[in-house]
């Protein structure tokens, strides 16, 4: 795996979208670079995959690219109103912490256990099909649970478990799709493809935000959340079709990787000890280390406020919920604009000057969070705040891959989401922990600390690449 983008890696410096397909079409050729036809800007047509050569991978790009919008349908109708209606189950603000927790503490603890159940088939899609199908029944589940009658906070309760719940096959499932990927794709592609997968996906997220809002608001509880739960099952079935569509080659028996450590990513073509990081393989990676600690310091910071923002929204500020996806509408909006542009300055700069970058955005603008409750204020902290969150996710993901060997590679990711998931499983508490303590001011002027600490270390890592490239 080079030292780059993975993402990028497919067109030098980063161009329009229709020269990057002429670049992918010229790697699957292998042939010199033609004069380059007309090109295009813009979105569309995103549907559009002739310029791969090989029709497997040309079909697989599409069933992929269809399989992303549909599950972006789910993504855009719940996600941002999980806090909400766990709310209006009757959750107390503790409830509404462990809601964000518990779903981040069972993907946590599912991340080996999923790639290790990964290498049990010798086909990647086999995993990803069963547990996608685990995953989607949830969904008929949560549809139910407005409508049944239980004693004060027991339907939140049961909301919050079963969420946390369906997060077993949901990881699983995301692990091993992970790796079909990387077996379905090669790499002198995938950044387009997945660069227009993420494109569609995000614009698909957008518009199923903003007709939530309003539908929720206009229609009567529980019959709003409930049609949506089922609207969002009929999308993942729709996705998980898709999903069947692709296809895939059987791996050798003799290149899989021993079912006790997971593969690779990449082809798992390498012989490891069991056991995956043992402290000696850590030792000869002190970059993965450091990158990691620095990354778990500024998640700290990121994950305190997830359930004090859904407090504040609904208990505090008391916004219908047509602002609440409005809200979530405008920080994808701008993540979906800008993220070219992060991709251009990570090319040019590096992905960690990136991390820099955005994880000081982030640090700053959680300040102002305090000096107004006015919606069209915060609407504007949402833009600046889906500004950082395009440039951050994309070289965190860059950042890892460039400090992970790459035998051996998924047992380090999984080790380090792992890390992450525990952030993602005491902030939020400790985030309510504190409001109730401290105050709403104070819980913001912690966070934005934690997440400046977090940009200063990569700061530093930045420094440390630099030497280590000279």
């Amino acid at each position: 795996m080079p030292a780059t983008s993975p993402f990028y890696e497919a067109h030098r410096p980063l161009r329009t979208l229709g020269e990057r397909r002429e670049d992918a079409r010229r790697a699957t050729q292998n042939t010199a670079p033609p004069a380059l036809k007309p090109c295009y800007n813009g979105f569309m047509p995103l549907l559009d995959q002739s310029y791969i050569e090989d029709a497997i991978v040309r079909r697989n790009a599409r069933a992929s690219l269809i399989d992303g919008m549909w599950y972006s349908v789910m993504v855009g109708l719940t996600n941002p109103f999980f806090g909400v209606l766990a709310m209006k189950l009757g959750a107390t603000d503790y409830l509404v912490g462990l809601l964000a927790s518990l779903p981040a503490l069972v993907a946590m603890l599912s991340q080996l256990p999923g790639a290790a159940y990964t290498n049990r088939f010798a086909r990647h899609l086999d995993p990803v099909i069963r547990s996608a199908w685990a995953y989607r029944v949830f969904y008929l589940v949560f549809a139910v649970i407005p409508f049944i009658k239980l004693p004060g906070a027991s339907r939140a309760w049961l909301f919050v478990t079963l969420l946390a719940v369906s997060n077993l096959p949901g990881t699983a499932s995301g692990v091993a799709w992970t790796a079909l990927m990387g077996k379905l794709f090669p790499g002198n592609i995938r950044g387009v493809i997945f660069g227009e997968r993420n494109m569609a996906a995000g614009l698909v997220t957008l518009v199923a935000t903003a007709i939530a809002g309003v539908w929720l608001d206009v229609v009567r509880f529980p019959y709003n959340y409930s049609s949506l739960y089922v609207i969002s099952f009929g999308a993942l079935m729709a996705s998980l079709y898709y999903l069947t569509k692709l296809r895939e080659e059987p791996s050798a028996p003799a290149l899989r990787a021993p079912t006790t450590a997971p593969s690779s990513v990449r082809a798992p073509a390498v012989h490891k000890p069991a056991g995956g990081l043992s402290r000696l393989a850590l030792h000869n990676h002190p970059r993965f280390v450091s990158f990691t600690i620095t990354s778990f310091v500024f998640h700290l910071g990121l994950n305190l406020t997830v359930a004090v923002f859904t407090i504040l929204f609904v208990r505090i500020l008391h916004l219908p919920q047509v602002w609440i996806g409005a809200f979530s509408a405008l920080n994808g909006v701008t993540s979906v604009l800008t993220y070219q542009a992060w991709g251009r300055v990570a090319d040019r700069r590096g992905n960690l000057w990136v991390l820099v970058a955005s994880t000081g955005g982030f640090g700053a603008s959680i300040l102002l969070y305090v000096v107004s409750g006015s919606p069209l204020f915060l609407s504007l902290l949402m833009l600046v705040g889906g500004v950082c969150a395009a440039g951050f996710n994309l070289a965190l993901f860059n950042g890892l891959l460039d400090v992970t060997p790459q035998e051996g590679r998924a047992t380090y990711v999984a080790v380090f989401n792992t890390l992450m998931g525990v952030t993602g499983f005491l902030s939020p508490l400790a985030g309510v922990f504190l409001l109730d303590r401290v105050g709403l001011a104070s819980v913001f002027i912690i966070a934005a600390v934690v997440r400046l600490a977090g940009a200063v270390l990569y700061r530093r890592e930045m420094r440390t690449a630099a030497q280590v490239a000279a």
